[in-house]
């Protein structure tokens, strides 16, 4: 019970990776791609090197000295507000100033970052530039300016101070009333005179920036990393996206809800159909699939067996012609007299698959051109060297024939003006029923459903009607409207589809073994 239940898990995990797993080379190329230009691009990039430095503020000694304000004592509100000062055009000019930099000033706040030290007295200084050296000398420039800039400022504001405060003593007259107001002012100016005289610097540097030995930006490697972990996540859910939205069958278990029948076998993807020399055979490694479908078609109806039988598909390049043929050699190699027509009249392939001649073909004998005995041409299969001998009309040979049992193939023949009603007519129902008593089974190899109408009429006339469904190709839309169209045929018999392309990782999910399967310069035969 363990070993089933952890199969059942492994066989969801695998479910649900699915996507990932359809579509890891489309994967690979986006997180590929992204990550080398991303680094390619990062790399061309323009050096760029940060300096840092910091200034510390002492409080007003001219606050202190006017107001009794602790030396030291400041709070985050002044030291931000210092920061916004220092963020300002007057810094800038100074700078530019002092580094002889022509341009618009303001330009170089941009390569500055100033960030006050919350629950400190510290303001910090980062700068940028595309040299070490120009980094550190900007910083410090930038530190030396507002130093600068406040120490004036402070210098202003004393002697506006001091300006002041004699004024206010000259204009208070020098009476009893106002000799403690005098006291005062004469206090206050004393204090201001000291202050005047004392350094008017506030503000110092400490942490002198210096030259960085390596640069900030660009970092390729980090940056290409960083596009890779990204491209990877948006990469693998546009994956499930395509998934979601992809009406197209890539499973076998989708073909049973999106054809209403059951799956007859699985036919596996592979690189050659049959023999590459052009002789008829079923190769070894795709023998046992076909020979479970041809199992499979026996059992279907047992007490009634099948003696003509229709493959189609909804859309062109399925692979119906291709399992018209093997499944013919597996009846044929079961001993059973097997009679191929072909009904494609307008992209007929039966001649080339089978290896005889394209003309005389059904056109001629419904047409009345030729009788069905003119038009029949006899394919032996020796099973023992894997040689065909296809005998013509007339009776003449190309070989002896040492195979087993006996194959027949009516070719399409010219395609006439309208196949839809000579595929119709009453003359097509004396064709299968005169090959169907001569042979055991009769393939009859149509068109597509969704292509022309040409495969309506022969639904009713068959014993069952077998769907090719090829994976990555056939859409739940088209498969709905096949089986919207079989649906309003009277008498129309679907025994049952057949998926054809199976990658070989489904196979063992679909329970089927051996296949055949086609070179993409066969896809549309």
């Amino acid at each position: 019970m363990q070993d089933s239940h952890d199969s059942e898990h492994v066989g969801d995990l695998r479910e649900f990776l699915r996507p990932i797993s359809v579509r890891k080379w489309l994967i690979t190329f986006i997180v590929v791609a992204a990550t080398a230009l991303t680094y390619v691009y990062t790399e061309r990039k323009p050096d760029q090197y940060t300096a840092s430095t910091q200034i510390f503020l002492e409080a007003s000694q001219l606050d202190a000295l006017l107001y009794g304000t602790a030396p030291g004592q400041q709070d985050d509100r002044s030291i931000v507000n210092q920061a916004a000062l220092l963020d300002t055009r007057s810094v800038a000019k100074e700078v530019a100033e002092q580094l002889k930099l022509k341009g618009d000033p303001a330009a170089l706040l941009a390569s500055v970052a100033i960030v006050p030290r919350s629950g400190s007295d510290f303001i910090g200084i980062t700068a940028a530039a595309g040299t070490a050296t120009g980094a550190a000398n900007l910083a410090n420039a930038f530190a030396r300016a507002f130093i600068t800039l406040r120490a004036a400022d402070v210098r202003t504001a004393i002697g506006s101070a001091v300006e002041a405060t004699r004024k206010e003593l000259d204009a208070t007259n020098p009476t009893e009333e106002n000799r403690g107001a005098r006291e005062t002012l004469q206090t206050r100016l004393r204090r201001l005179e000291v202050v005047s005289s004392l350094p008017s610097g506030t503000a110092k540097q400490v942490d002198r920036a210096i030259a960085p030995g390596i640069r900030t930006a660009p970092r390729p490697r980090q940056t290409a990393l960083f596009a890779f972990a990204i491209s990877l996540v948006f990469s693998i859910l546009a994956a499930f996206g395509l998934e979601r939205f992809d009406r197209r069958m890539r499973r076998v278990d989708q073909i049973r809800p999106a054809y209403h029948a059951p799956v007859l076998a699985a036919l596996p993807r592979s690189s050659r159909p049959g023999d590459d020399t052009g002789g008829l055979e079923l190769a070894d490694e795709f023998r046992e699939v076909v020979r479970g479908l041809r199992t499979n078609l026996q059992l279907a109806q047992v007490d009634d067996p099948i003696r003509t039988l229709l493959v189609t598909s909804a859309l062109a390049g399925e692979g119906k012609s291709l399992l018209v043929r093997n499944l013919s050699l597996a009846y044929q190699e079961a001993g059973m007299r097997v009679a191929i027509i072909e009904c494609d009249l307008r992209r007929p392939t039966m001649a080339q698959l089978m290896n005889v001649a394209p003309e005389p073909g059904l056109t001629d004998v419904l047409v009345g051109d030729c009788d069905l005995g003119g038009a029949v041409q006899a394919v032996a299969v020796r099973a023992a060297s894997s040689t065909a001998i296809a005998v013509g009309a007339g009776g003449s040979a190309n070989g002896q024939a040492h195979g087993l049992g006996h194959l027949t193939v009516l070719t399409a023949g010219d395609q006439p003006a309208n196949p839809p009603t000579i595929l119709g007519a009453q003359r097509m129902l004396n064709v299968l029923a005169t090959a169907s008593e001569h042979n055991d089974i009769v393939i009859i190899d149509s068109p597509p459903l969704l292509a022309v109408a040409d495969t309506l009429p022969l639904l009713a006339m068959v014993d069952g009607t077998i769907i090719v469904a090829r994976m990555g190709v056939t859409n739940r839309s088209a498969a709905r409207r096949a089986v919207e169209i079989i649906d309003r045929v009277p008498g129309a018999n679907v025994l049952g589809v057949v998926a054809n392309d199976v990658p070989e990782a489904d196979l063992g999910t679909a329970g089927y073994g051996y296949g055949y399967g086609y070179t993409p310069s066969q896809r549309e035969l």
